[in-house]
Parts: C-alpha cells; structure tokens; sequence
C-alpha cells in the first residue's frame, strides 16, 4: 500500500495534478483502517511491555502533533496572510524540531522497555 501511495504522490508533480482531490477520502479511510489495527493489535494481543512501549510513542506523538497544532491555530490568529519573515523562520524551526522528536519518542520507548535501561 506504501508503495501505490508512493507512485501516485510521485507522479503528482510531473502530471500535474493533487492527489488528496482525487484520493483524500481513500487516504483518510487508509489511515483510520491502520489506527484500528492498531487498536485492535493493542488491545488483544499486546503484554506489560508491548503496552507500555506503545504509550511512550503514543505520547510522543501527541506532544508532538499537538505543539504542531498549536502553533498552526496560533500563526492563524495572530496572521491573517503572511506572518513577518523572522517569525515565519522561528515558526518553521519549531514545527520542524516538533517532528524530529517523534523517532526519539520511539527510541526511548524501545530502549526503555527493551533493553532494560532506566529501570
């Protein structure tokens, strides 16, 4: 499936059309079928560690996406248009290192409960 979603997004720019206005709703459906895969995988056949592993990332994931949020909603109110250059550059740090948290989040929850470090 990754690799349909990674042909159509390639294609997209040479054919020169938007993939969410022809595929958004299938896109949607793909990830809301994975999230419930997820579930169904933690809540059946998951143990203590597996658990607590997938809370880790699940935390990290919404500290994450909900400072990425935030500073979206929070440049939308502050700037109708275009916000000033050196708050557009601090913006897009933050966002930017937002996301580069996420595979530490991963890290600690796999060397946490995997290795046994920190306990």
């Amino acid at each position: 499936m990754a690799a349909i979603w990674t042909i159509v997004f390639g294609l997209s720019v040479p054919l020169g059309f938007d993939p969410f206005e022809i595929f958004g709703e299938l896109f949607i459906l793909f990830v809301a079928g994975l999230l419930g895969l997820q579930i169904y995988r933690y809540r059946k056949f998951s143990g203590a560690v597996e658990k607590q592993q997938t809370k880790w990332v699940v935390i990290g994931l919404a500290i994450s996406l909900g400072g990425f949020l935030v500073l979206v909603l929070l440049g939308g109110v502050f700037y109708n248009d275009q916000p000033p250059p050196l708050v557009d550059v601090i913006i897009s740090i933050a966002i930017s290192l937002l996301f580069a948290l996420i595979p530490v989040w991963i890290g600690i929850a796999i060397t946490r409960y995997r290795f046994g470090m920190w306990k």
